[in-house]
């Protein structure tokens, strides 16, 4: 006997495969779902980060990056490397390939701003 909830986890499975497809990621269980992007990237950041580890990122980034970095490096003293743009919001991608060291655990760079409109070269950045 199927239950609604059977049912829904059905359903969400299968909306991960087919995420997985169009994302061309190996295993769809890898693809989480949340609330919005701001607890996603609080939930990938606080996750991933250890004690000392280095992080890169830009100075221009939106606060569910900026807040959760600045609280880590308080309370696991995490080292932040922070990218500047120039004053049209426009980062140079060899500053932030020269930020990253043997420490560095993630790059965190905005592709595309829906303050500025701006749009990064994050191809050139790897």
């Amino acid at each position: 006997m199927r239950t609604a909830n059977t049912e829904k986890t059905d359903i969400i499975f299968e909306t991960r495969k087919k995420l997985a497809k169009l994302l061309n990621v190996d295993f769809p269980t890898s693809i989480i779902f949340s609330s919005n992007a701001t607890d996603s990237l609080n939930t990938i950041i606080d996750g991933f980060l250890k004690e000392g580890d280095h992080v890169v990122s830009t100075a221009i980034e939106h606060n569910s990056v900026v807040r959760p970095l600045i609280r880590l490096r308080k309370e696991r003293n995490v080292k932040i490397s922070w990218v500047k743009s120039d004053c049209y919001g426009y980062i140079e991608p060899d500053e932030v390939i020269n930020a990253v060291d043997e420490n560095t655990k993630l790059v965190i760079v905005n592709h595309a701003s829906n303050v500025t409109g701006t749009v990064q070269n994050v191809e050139k950045i790897g």
